[in-house]
């Protein structure tokens, strides 16, 4: 009984090495994002197996007193001991919110990587983050491509997630049988964090009904990348085809099926804004409803610092879209 499952978590293991090989240049260096927590302390062990040199940054954003000050000391610790470079920030954020917190600790990750001349920063983002992903993108009302989950890298970024295909079982499972400590935020359980609302009560009455949720779960993330990559594709030739000094005709737009004109702006979207973390499917719904009033000056909000507008061709008698700045 016991033989089969150390072998099916050994076999799980292995995504790590293989999203390794596949992405990371033969002895070039890279930053890894270490917390203190069980994932990326998790982490910190697996790249150490690794012939590549790597450097840590860790972010203490302050919140926990004492707690955000030992975490701090036990990575830095960590970092010492196994000799390596570790970086640190302290935040202060007048306004905290979890994205803000998120934006400022992945700019301090590009200020390391550019520092250490990194290819790569590495989180600890898992199977079960995936999961939570989907699931939170699915309930605020994600287009397609916000509910594809992430994906094993994100070059745009420079981030590179290779323990997306492991379960926070598996993680826990090595750091206990190896007896590696790590530290514990207890905010983590609190439920008033929607993420945590996911992990602690919505996540286990799925695995209520399906107990091999977390594998059918990643399948599903599979092929929904899969066939994100495809459309993503079509929406490139599509807009290459039909675009003109970076101006989008119209008439030709508006002649694709609906839904193909809402993959054409998230794609629009993600190429301005190089995410879609907070384009909605409402949001599209009212940029289309713009578009179709084909009145020339009309334009619709699309994003932090950016409208969509219609515009006439007087020489071709013809309106396009384009984007403009917010003044």
């Amino acid at each position: 009984m016991n033989a089969p499952k150390k072998e099916h978590v050994v076999k799980k293991e292995d995504s790590f090495t293989k999203n390794i090989l596949e992405n990371v240049v033969p002895q070039s260096t890279f930053v890894l994002g270490v917390s203190g927590g069980a994932d990326s302390v998790y982490l910190f062990f697996r790249c150490l197996q690794l012939q590549n040199k790597f450097v840590v940054a860790h972010v203490n954003h302050g919140l926990r007193g004492k707690n955000s000050i030992n975490d701090e000391k036990f990575v830095k610790n960590l970092c010492k001991k196994n000799g390596v470079k570790f970086y640190r920030k302290h935040l202060h954020l007048k306004k905290f919110s979890e994205e803000i917190a998120r934006d400022a600790r992945y700019k301090f990750y590009e200020e390391v990587r550019k520092k250490a001349k990194a290819q790569w920063i590495l989180t600890a983002h898992h199977l079960n983050d995936n999961i939570e992903t989907m699931l939170f993108n699915l309930i605020r009302g994600a287009h397609f491509n916000g509910i594809k989950g992430m994906t094993i890298t994100s070059p745009s970024r420079h981030l590179l997630r290779p323990l997306l295909g492991i379960t926070k079982k598996v993680i826990l499972a090595k750091l206990k049988s190896e007896k590696i400590p790590y530290r514990r935020d207890e905010s983590n359980n609190n439920t008033d964090f929607s993420r945590n609302l996911l992990r602690k009560k919505i996540v286990p009455l799925f695995v209520n009904i399906n107990p091999n949720f977390e594998q059918t779960f990643k399948e599903t993330i599979h092929n929904f990348s899969q066939t994100n990559q495809y459309l993503e594709k079509d929406c490139e030739e599509w807009l290459k085809k039909n675009t003109e000094n970076a101006h989008i005709d119209l008439q030709k737009f508006l002649n694709t099926h609906a839904a193909f004109q809402k993959l054409l702006l998230t794609h629009l979207y993600k190429r301005h804004h190089k995410s879609t973390k907070k384009l909605t499917n409402k949001h599209l719904e009212e940029v289309l409803q713009t578009l179709k009033l084909r009145q020339s000056g009309k334009k619709k909000e699309f994003g932090p610092d950016t409208f969509l507008q219609i515009a006439r061709d007087p020489k071709k008698s013809t309106h396009y879209i384009r984007l403009i700045a917010k003044k």
